[in-house]
């Protein structure tokens, strides 16, 4: 399985900092390598948080930030389900 995407990388090392999210989270997220629930649950969480703050316009449709922030999300999301039954 391929590494996270660089841009997709710099909004998640933006969030983390912010967040103070655990390096070894976002290791296993740019590795792709599959989260134990509750560190998800915390990144899932910052990632929301930053979307509500920067991530939509006055119309409350995403921006660029907000359609790059639901991509991590989703991407959070599919690999915490990877073997999963």
């Amino acid at each position: 399985m391929c590494k996270l995407s660089h841009p997709f990388q710099q909004l998640l090392g933006q969030v983390a900092s912010k967040y103070d999210i655990e390096g070894y989270i976002v290791s296993a997220i740019i590795e792709r390598r599959r989260l134990a629930d509750a560190d998800r649950d915390i990144l899932i969480n910052a990632l929301t948080s930053e979307f509500s703050e920067t991530g939509l316009l006055g119309d409350d449709e995403p921006n660029l930030r907000g359609l790059q922030l639901e991509g991590l999300i989703d991407l959070v999301l599919a690999n915490t389900r990877v073997g999963e039954p």
